[in-house]
């Protein structure tokens, strides 16, 4: 949702009307129209097949694609949500980004979970993403570090907020010709 107010004010013979939708410079003798359009939005994706982690196996991945925002979008943060199934939490790496793991995000990282079964990370506001393009793959990368047992990530979820960049709609300027 993007807010809108309307900013005005006057400094030493400029005026300045600021908002959402437009932006209006006035000095004495010459006036300029900007018209553009930004928002801060949001685009939801899921993936809600299993994803099998083996004993002691290497990366394993599945993911998300992302394709509703506009193609001049770009990230202001990610929330993302895993719920997964180990006998052994601390067995397990699970991180997620966009291209490999060596550039991704860590979720879990052999941690303990006293309270069992499902496990579930939710992780909000995370910036290491922002200025890239929304709309694209996301990756999940999980593994079992240890041997003896396996498990699987039953669901993940991620939110993608950002911004499209102002556009510049018409410019309209005014004022005294020159000669």
């Amino acid at each position: 949702m993007s807010k809108r107010r309307a900013v005005r004010g006057e400094v030493r013979g400029l005026l300045v009307s600021r908002s959402p939708a437009m932006l209006l410079l006035s000095v004495p003798m010459l006036s300029l129209l900007i018209t553009a359009s930004a928002h801060a939005e949001q685009v939801y994706g899921s993936n809600l097949s299993n994803l099998q982690i083996p004993d002691v196996g290497g990366w394993v991945s599945n993911t998300i694609s992302i394709s509703g925002a506009p193609s001049s979008a770009t990230i202001t943060g990610v929330d993302v949500s895993i719920y997964f199934y180990h006998s052994y939490p601390t067995d397990v790496d699970i991180d997620f980004g966009r291209n490999t793991p060596s550039t991704s995000y860590n979720v879990w990282s052999n941690e303990s979970d006293p309270s069992g079964n499902p496990h579930c990370r939710i992780i909000t506001g995370i910036t290491r993403f922002n200025g890239q393009p929304v709309n694209g793959t996301w990756y999940l990368w999980a593994r079992d570090t240890v041997a003896q047992d396996a498990g699987y990530v039953d669901f993940w979820l991620i939110t993608v907020y950002y911004q499209d960049s102002p556009t510049l709609t018409s410019v309209g300027v005014s004022g005294p010709s020159s000669v």
